[in-house]
């Protein structure tokens, strides 16, 4: 879902696979998404942030934020090392036939 800057960590299989990456150079920023599934972020790297509905969330390395399911989410870099790991229910959501992903 976070085509514009992200990457899939692992090699994309469904066992094994760490969660994706997502890359950010500074200044960058994500377009508005919002999905059935859940996410908790990891920020591994730099500083920015994330605003999850009407909340903006300042954020830096190894500071941990949940986005709920349907809220319209969107990252923005304030370092040019900015790097998130998202951990989601996608998986579970999709082979429950639940998954709906929407971009702004």
């Amino acid at each position: 879902m976070w085509n514009a800057w992200g990457k899939r960590w692992g090699d994309g299989s469904r066992s094994g696979s760490a969660p994706p990456l997502i890359a950010h150079t500074k200044g960058a920023a994500t377009q508005p998404a919002r999905s059935t599934a859940e996410a908790v972020y990891v920020v591994a790297e730099g500083t920015g942030s994330s605003t999850v509905g009407d909340v903006t969330i300042t954020w830096e390395k190894n500071d941990v934020f949940t986005a709920p399911r349907n809220h319209w989410t969107s990252h923005t870099a304030a370092s040019r090392d900015a790097v998130l790991f998202a951990m989601t229910d996608r998986d579970l959501m999709a082979r429950l036939g639940m998954l709906r992903d929407e971009i702004a």
